[in-house]
């Protein structure tokens, strides 16, 4: 008896319950069990462009200003998606074709500098 011939018999005994997942009963191979159906939300999801990303708001000084994309823009600046019209604690508002849409600021971060006495 060949040495290689048990080996290949305990491949064999440890691979033969798995031969099911495998192959479905059509004979087609299966997809991965872990992914997300695929659903019309997930493709419009996917077909919507992102909007641009606002990460600071300075609301001080005699301009507004806010970084959009990590560009610093001021009120009448243009974007791809539309001219800057206003600045304020609430985001950026964009004049774009369809009408005013407000970017909000991504995240708040309240800081409460006091001094140590």
């Amino acid at each position: 008896m060949s040495p290689r011939l048990p080996i290949a018999a305990l491949l064999l005994a440890f691979a033969w319950p798995t031969l099911p997942l495998l192959a479905s009963e059509s004979g087609t191979v299966l997809s991965d069990p872990t992914r997300p159906p695929a659903t019309p939300e997930h493709d419009v999801a996917a077909a919507r462009p992102e909007l641009p990303r606002v990460s600071m708001l300075r609301l001080s000084g005699p301009q507004p200003l806010a970084v959009v994309n990590g560009r610093s823009v001021r009120v009448g600046d243009r974007l791809p998606l539309g001219t800057v019209r206003a600045i304020g604690p609430e985001g950026v508002v964009v004049a774009t074709g369809d009408g005013d849409l407000t970017l909000p600021l991504a995240s708040r971060v309240e800081l409460d500098i006091r001094r140590s006495e």
